[in-house]
């Protein structure tokens, strides 16, 4: 059953979502500021490993494909992910990760609406009662909407990314 929000539903990951991933793996920008690095992968690892996770899911993941509501731009579209990692059930402690695939697909509101659809399953289903992330200083976007759902600062990690030739910090926000 997808979780619902005002302008996107999660879902869980498919088979069809391999190759829009696959196009999401070519935009060198975002494998940098998604994972810090960004080796040279093909087609068949990225579709393998991604299949991999919808054959075995881990116990300590959880993956949510955003798809635009029927009503809004992009409507029927792998538009990015929006996952729970890392859980540690026994501290009640999980990462939120999120990433828009589709540039044209971002700035509407989608990531916002899909991490509010996701924190009510985080605290209530895997009954969570922390959802933590981080995010670098560079991503001011990224740092407004996580604000604006309630996210809060933790500190200030310094220099924990290089990117467009010079480091960047990296904010630890939580929700409670």
């Amino acid at each position: 059953m997808p979780l619902m929000g005002k302008k996107v539903f999660l879902r869980a990951l498919e088979t069809r979502d391999l190759d829009p991933i696959w196009e999401a793996y070519k935009d060198f920008d975002l494998e940098l500021i998604t994972s810090g690095d960004s080796p040279p992968v093909s087609d068949v690892q990225v579709k393998a490993f991604w299949q991999q996770r919808i054959e075995n899911p881990a116990h300590e993941m959880r993956y949510f494909v955003i798809e635009p509501l029927p009503d809004q731009p992009g409507a029927g579209q792998f538009a990015g992910m929006c996952n729970l990692q890392e859980i540690d059930y026994r501290n009640r402690i999980g990462e939120l990760a999120l990433w828009m695939a589709s540039p044209a697909l971002r700035g509407l509101g989608y990531g916002a609406d899909a991490i509010r659809a996701l924190l009510p399953y985080a605290f209530d289903v895997a009954r969570l009662d922390k959802v933590y992330l981080g995010a670098y200083d560079f991503n001011e976007g990224g740092l407004r909407c996580y604000e604006r759902v309630g996210f809060r600062y933790e500190g200030r990690l310094l220099q924990t990314i290089h990117y467009q030739g010079r480091y960047w910090d990296e904010f630890p926000m939580r929700i409670l």
